[in-house]
């Protein structure tokens, strides 16, 4: 990484935001805060989120199949679940696993572990156990990992995990009741709560592969400029329609 990488990523996401709309016009104590959230978050990936719950706080940020969340809950939702997973009896993760759908589970998780600096290891929801099994296993060695996925992959999940019966699993979307642990359930239980902050940004690892018979290969890809870039169009979605970006997938399950 060069000397100018961290300017050129602040410029680049200063500027996505001034097209969105979030800097703009507005009251200095509204800057102040703006730019407080945004340090809080190491201008990665989380930053236009927490931007959106100053700037924009009570207008609609997501849509799924449970309702509508301001962009103040999302940012207050993240929070409490960054907290929870701190609060873990393993204590933080390193990595952060998700094996799921679009819905606020999946971006209540994403921004979570930006937050307090664990990597965010996506899963391809087509996975079958033991590629999953293998994934795991290569970016979860010699780190703490903590695998959040949908109920409809727990056969899969259960299947990859036999081998490390240690770690943790979050449910994060459930269509039934009984489960030990879900993301709902650490969101009630941490409300109103805050993580201790990372001095870090994290990683978002993507998983490539050049043939079919070839194991899924983590990329530690750098998302930061381009998922701020899609996060803040949304949020100038909502400033201009009140409508909220986006909606779950229609192959998503039904329930909470």
């Amino acid at each position: 990484m060069g000397i100018a990488d961290p300017i050129t990523g602040t410029v680049g996401l200063l500027s996505t935001l001034t097209r969105a709309g979030l800097i703009a016009p507005m009251r200095p104590d509204k800057y102040l805060r703006i730019v407080g959230a945004m340090q809080r978050e190491n201008m990665a990936v989380t930053s236009g989120f927490a931007a959106a719950a100053q700037r924009c706080g009570d207008r609609a940020g997501l849509i799924d199949e449970i309702g509508i969340l301001t962009w103040r809950q999302i940012d207050r939702r993240a929070d409490a679940l960054a907290a929870a997973l701190q609060a873990l009896p393993g204590g933080q993760p390193d990595v952060v696993a998700l094996m799921a759908r679009n819905h606020r589970g999946f971006v209540d998780t994403l921004i979570a572990a930006n937050r307090i600096g664990a990597d965010v290891l996506l899963l391809n929801t087509s996975f079958a156990g033991p590629a999953l099994a293998e994934v795991v296993a290569r970016e979860g060695e010699g780190r703490s990992l903590v695998l959040i996925y949908d109920e409809e992959f727990g056969d899969t999940v259960d299947r990859a995990l036999q081998g490390r019966p240690e770690t943790p699993r979050i449910v994060a979307w459930t269509d039934t009741d009984g489960h030990e642990l879900t993301v709902e359930q650490l969101i009630d239980a941490h409300a109103g709560q805050e993580p201790r902050r990372a001095t870090e940004r994290s990683r978002t690892i993507l998983l490539t592969s050049g043939t079919t018979t070839v194991a899924p290969r983590g990329c530690h890809s750098r998302l930061n400029d381009r998922m701020n870039s899609t996060t803040t169009r949304a949020i100038s979605r909502s400033q201009n329609t009140n409508s909220a970006k986006p909606r779950i997938s229609k192959n998503s399950p039904n329930g909470r």
